[in-house]
């Protein structure tokens, strides 16, 4: 009966010590309301990283633009659309040893009316 008890709390304990990345990430939540194809950009940086950039790592499915230009995320969802849409973009920084890094992440709940 010890040998289980025992058991039970090392795998929780290894459970918990567990770290996802994806987790650790600051993380911003935009919620956005749109009417129609109207455009919509969001300033997330003044500049680009040396090293590294913004990378949209999870698009929208139904779309005119969504896009990164430079430090700016724009969208236009598709003439006639109707629903919600859900991007993720993460900026990645490198030290110059191309030993990329997840550094901060901008998650954007766009819903057109």
């Amino acid at each position: 009966m010890e040998h289980k008890i025992l058991s039970i709390f090392l795998v929780l304990c290894l459970i918990s010590c567990k770290v996802d990345m994806k987790d650790e990430l600051d993380t911003k939540v935009i919620e956005v309301l749109l009417k129609g194809s109207e455009p919509y950009s969001y300033k997330i940086a003044t500049s680009i990283p040396t090293e590294g950039g913004y990378e949209i790592r999870k698009q929208a499915e139904v779309y005119q633009i969504s896009k990164m230009n430079w430090g700016e995320y724009q969208f236009q969802a598709k003439e006639g659309y109707q629903g919600s849409e859900t991007v993720e973009i993460v900026l990645s920084t490198s030290i110059g040893n191309n030993n990329f890094t997840d550094q901060k992440r901008w998650v954007f709940e766009i819903k057109v009316e």
